[in-house]
């Protein structure tokens, strides 16, 4: 009988791999168990493991053990090695939206309820509530189901916005409202500007449509660039509560010379208040549109963010012409959102369960950021920083400027071990130097080993010397 090599377990963990015994983020025997199992020594099995390791089918946490990759993908890589913030970004989008249906990657990123925050059983209950009601089952007029539209006016008055249901619109999500405006109101060549980082940045429907999106605003708490616009503004896109990505929030002084340049300049404000429900403090955040006078602002929000990704109910509150003109457009494609979902909601409205949910969710979801906090003090303070969210997934981690980050190799290898990350330039970031984590998915262990794995291959980079 031939006596085995350090190849015997290359092969012996690769089939393993290949046929499905052992999957991604799988921890593997340790050296002392392969040593007993394959009868060599601890020499021969770290030469296999290195083997391994250097193929990109394993990689080692410290203090935890060893762990299956994520298997090369098929995907071109070497296209999205310009990293320009165009036409090759749009692609690294796409990318990662079809990774993130990929259960056996973490998701570092991800901004949706993860499984343990669903509201399930509230979800449930008020099914079975529904179903004791007759359900109009006509097209209806565009606007949306009359007592939804009703409940949320109440809902916009705590807000501070004195709304009413005819000035409403029931939507498909907060996206889908921004896409009605954007093809009903908007016109072909309108110069659309937004913050210099910010999530619009990342879709592509306004190109399709012929909207100049301008990614130029920078704010902070006393001061903004806008009154500064040289270009020829034709309607602003805000994200004004726990901004995705950065988490940044307007405050009353932004909020009026924001009001006060649209008033002067004639400029509509598109306000995406689809976070402004997630406070850790509980307080309601008064939207820009409360302070609105002229009616300049179209608000639009969703629920998808606070109940599930799949319950596709938002909507927009604008002049009562105005949501007119956009009901008139929905009839003329998808006569509108699914009345049960519309249904569910107004019965979580109305009973009252719904900020009861928000209060949980709210409580959770600070625990959980406070964690992460924790998690990149302990692992990644070295490489960058970060301010604390008051609300929303995420935190914005920007690595020092001292750094050469290889961002596209951290996302190439990150993903080759199992993680997924959304760098900053997917939002607009020009210098390219930040991530967006996300609290609100992973369960927190996924997340500590993720972050330990970004670590690690920060830790084997001369960042300061730019060899990537």
């Amino acid at each position: 009988m031939m006596s085995k090599t350090y190849k015997d377990i290359v092969l012996y963990i690769r089939d393993k791999i290949k046929i499905g015994e052992w999957s991604v983020n799988d921890k593997i025997p340790t050296q002392g168990e392969l040593s007993k199992e394959f009868k060599l020594n601890r020499t021969t099995v770290i030469k296999a493991l290195d083997t391994l390791k250097a193929e990109g089918i394993i990689y080692s946490v410290q203090g935890k053990g060893t762990f299956v990759a994520k298997k090369t993908s098929s995907f071109e890589w070497d296209s999205l090695t310009k990293w320009s913030f165009f036409h090759e970004n749009k692609k690294l989008v796409q990318l990662i939206n079809k990774f993130e249906l990929d259960k056996g990657l973490i998701q570092l990123s991800k901004g949706t309820l993860g499984n343990d925050l669903l509201p399930v059983e509230m979800i449930n209950k008020s099914l079975i509530n529904i179903s004791k009601v007759p359900i109009d089952h006509e097209y209806g007029d565009g606007k949306g189901n009359y007592k939804l539209r009703a409940e949320l006016s109440y809902y916009l008055y705590k807000k501070g916005i004195k709304a009413s249901p005819e000035s409403i619109m029931i939507t498909s999500g907060a996206l889908n409202g921004i896409q009605l405006i954007s093809t009903g109101i908007l016109q072909t060549g309108t110069n659309l500007v937004s913050d210099k980082i910010s999530f619009i940045n990342s879709l592509d429907f306004l190109d399709q449509i012929n909207i100049k999106l301008v990614p130029k605003l920078m704010f902070n708490a006393n001061s903004s660039n806008l009154v500064d616009m040289k270009e020829n503004v034709d309607a602003i896109y805000l994200n004004t509560n726990h901004q995705n990505p950065t988490t940044y929030s307007f405050s009353e002084k932004i909020i009026n010379k924001s009001l006060e340049y649209a008033n002067q300049n004639n400029t509509l404000i598109i306000e995406d208040d689809i976070y402004g429900d997630l406070n850790f403090d509980h307080k309601i955040s008064r939207p820009l549109k409360s302070y609105d006078s002229q009616g300049r602002v179209l608000y639009v929000s969703s629920f998808s963010k606070t109940i599930s990704p799949s319950f596709r109910v938002g909507f927009i509150y604008g002049a009562e012409k105005v949501i007119n003109r956009l009901s008139d457009i929905r009839l003329h494609t998808d006569y509108g959102s699914s009345i049960l979902s519309q249904l569910v909601f107004h019965d979580l409205l109305s009973s009252g369960e719904y900020f009861n949910h928000l209060f949980i969710l709210n409580n959770k979801l600070k625990e959980r950021c406070a964690i992460l906090i924790n998690l990149l003090e302990t692992y990644l303070s070295k490489y960058g920083s970060f301010q604390t969210p008051s609300g929303g997934f995420f935190i914005w981690f920007t690595f020092y400027d001292e750094y050469h980050i290889p961002m596209y190799k951290l996302f190439k290898l990150a993903y080759s071990r199992g993680v997924l990350i959304n760098p900053g330039s997917i939002y607009g970031d020009s210098e390219n130097n930040s991530i967006r984590f996300s609290f609100s998915y992973e369960s927190m262990e996924k997340i500590e080993l993720g972050i330990l794995q970004i670590k690690q291959l920060l830790d084997n980079w001369d960042l300061k010397g730019g060899n990537s």
